[in-house]
């Protein structure tokens, strides 16, 4: 025998679905709002897609005098200009949803920059004050050379 289904029928049917296996009530989120929010999450990851480009030194190819005063004169202009630009960027990231995101993002950025900055720097410091004490002992022995011995 076939039963014939009446509209409420069907509307017992769909809340009977719409109950996981445990028999609770799933609430079924509108496709609009899923939408909304993978669009608002796709514009927060935007936010952090420019990447910081560094000099490409090699701290390890700092040799001489003449590339470390390069190098330190090269970290100061990045530094300089990475600074004017994480500024513009932490000021668009309060037009974001996802302010503080945006914001953490930027500072690993900036302490992922600023190691690399650093090291170039260090290192370039180190070969200066290498050639520093060269040319110190150098000018002793030649003073040393001159006066003879007493």
């Amino acid at each position: 025998m076939i039963a014939r289904l009446s509209s409420r029928d069907f509307g017992v049917i769909a809340a009977q679905s719409a109950q996981d296996a445990r028999g609770h009530a799933r609430r079924r989120v509108p496709a609009v709002h899923c939408f909304a929010l993978a669009m608002l999450l796709m514009v927060g990851c935007a936010s952090t897609s420019e990447s910081v480009h560094l000099p490409p030194l090699n701290p390890e190819g700092i040799k001489d005098r003449e590339q470390a005063e390069g190098a330190l004169a090269s970290v100061a202009k990045v530094r300089k200009e990475k600074d004017l630009d994480w500024r513009r960027r932490e000021r668009g990231c309060y037009d974001r949803f996802f302010v503080t995101d945006c914001l953490n993002r930027l500072a690993a950025e900036r302490r992922e920059a600023e190691y690399r900055l650093k090291t170039i720097e260090i290192r370039a410091r180190f070969i200066l004050r290498e050639s520093r004490i060269q040319q110190e002992t150098l000018d002793e022995a030649r003073r040393l050379d001159t006066q003879g011995p007493r």
